[in-house]
């Protein structure tokens, strides 16, 4: 009966001994699971200011656009090539934002969706972090 008494606890302390390694897997893995989202967060406010700034590019782009001044021009003869220019520099530069804040937005809501993604992960490995570890203080090896 020793004997076997013996090989149990063996045994149960190997077992313990991969249930120890396994956690610190699991914590590991939850640490990066965090660094992730982390990493998604950060990327959302760079889009959020992105957006915030282009969003003032394009209000004050369109308060260059003087429908009036252009009708002006036309009535005393054309405008010049370098008003030409320069509103056509300006629409471009509008027609450029307008493209730039739509993939913002685009890229906003790709994060977004990774960021959820690796919350629901980071919850399911703390919920398994969680479980090993009552399972290693059931056993008694907690402190």
């Amino acid at each position: 009966m020793t004997v076997e008494n013996n090989a149990n606890e063996m045994n149960l302390e190997q077992e313990i001994g991969a249930v120890r390694r396994l956690l610190e897997k699991v914590k590991s893995r939850v640490a990066e699971g965090k660094c992730k989202v982390s990493d998604y967060e950060k990327q959302i406010d760079e889009i959020d200011i992105n957006l915030t700034s282009s969003g003032e590019d394009l209000k004050n782009v369109k308060k260059s656009f003087s429908v009036g001044n252009l009708i002006k021009a036309k009535m005393r003869g054309g405008i010049s090539a370098e008003e030409a220019r320069s509103t056509a520099d300006a629409f471009g530069y509008y027609a450029d934002t307008v493209t730039y804040i739509a993939s913002e937005e685009q890229r906003r809501v790709e994060v977004k969706a990774n960021l959820s993604k690796a919350i629901d992960t980071v919850t399911k490995r703390e919920f398994v972090q969680e479980r090993i570890e009552d399972l290693l203080d059931a056993v008694g090896d907690m402190d």
